[in-house]
């Protein structure tokens, strides 16, 4: 594509529109338009510009679509478009970390490479070969979408911390390790890896503050119950086990970090309980603190 010069396309409603090939020195510009469908397909936009501006789809219905197939955009500048009014979003083996963006709506988790996904589970479905190897070939394609879904969200990632869009990128961030924690799901239990995205899932990567409190309070609870039996004799217990009871005035006590530790089998499980209630509490400040760096 040699074109030079600038293309402007300024209120339209446009059905399908593709792009290929590589831009070295044009100017595609898009103001208020709509569209039903835009694909970039084995596109390179390397010293030219291509601009999408207060841009949405037309009908936000199902079929509405922007796929973008082993394609480099460069830097795209993406401005007041509502990407969430698309229903389909499909992105596979392309660079996205250079656009520029300002007031983008993002598409949903949900609306990311499900048709294309879908399409090829069926491939393998209707392959006519052993179950085991057909099992395989699911899992294989399973981690496949994960892998590609994390790498996604890391150059999504990007362009938001890029472009100082801090709350965007914190949302991606989450994704993005939630994909990777999904991708390594069939490591065994004790992979590092595995361990420590499972312990940071507890407050959705720093984004929900509420999880690790209700956690370290169902802890708290947990515990407190493991303890009452062993802080009263047997005889004690068979008698009346409502007075056998550990008085509960004492539950307030357990988020306290530097109480006096009980003893025997109760001091043990007093210790792990201050373990987890300062790993909430940790959890729980992080979260708190998502906005700041």
């Amino acid at each position: 594509m040699n074109l030079k010069g600038t293309v402007q396309f300024n209120d339209c409603n446009i059905q399908n529109f593709k792009i290929q090939k590589d831009n070295h020195a044009g100017n595609y510009i898009f103001n208020n338009c709509k569209f039903n469908s835009l694909t970039f397909d084995r596109f390179n936009n390397y010293n030219g510009n291509f601009t999408l501006s207060t841009c949405e789809s037309i009908n936000y219905d199902y079929k509405s679509l922007i796929s973008i197939f082993q394609s480099n955009l460069g830097k795209t500048q993406l401005f007041n478009v509502k990407l969430l009014s698309f229903r389909n979003i499909e992105i596979e083996d392309s660079q996205i970390m250079d656009l520029t963006t300002s007031n983008v709506l993002w598409f949903h988790d949900n609306d990311l490479n499900k048709n294309s996904e879908k399409k090829k589970f069926e491939e393998i479905e209707s392959q006519n070969i052993d179950k085991k190897e057909k099992q395989r070939k699911i899992n294989t394609q399973k981690t496949f979408n994960q892998y590609n879904k994390r790498e996604i969200y890391r150059q999504l990632k990007q362009v938001c911390e890029k472009n100082g869009d801090r709350i965007n990128a914190l949302e991606f961030k989450s994704l993005e390790m939630n994909y990777y924690k999904n991708e390594i799901s069939n490591a065994k239990w004790y992979d590092q890896d595995r361990i420590i995205l499972l312990f940071s899932s507890t407050n959705n990567f720093g984004l929900n503050w509420w999880k690790p409190i209700i956690w370290g309070v169902g802890f708290a609870i947990l515990l407190h119950l493991s303890m009452i039996p062993f802080n009263h004799s047997s005889q004690e217990w068979e008698i009346n086990p409502c007075e056998a009871n550990y008085d509960f005035k004492y539950f307030p006590k357990l988020f306290n970090p530097t109480r006096a530790i009980g003893e025997g089998f109760v001091g043990i499980l007093d210790v792990l309980q201050r373990i987890t209630l300062l790993f909430f509490t940790f959890q729980t400040v992080s979260a708190f603190r998502k906005f700041i760096k």
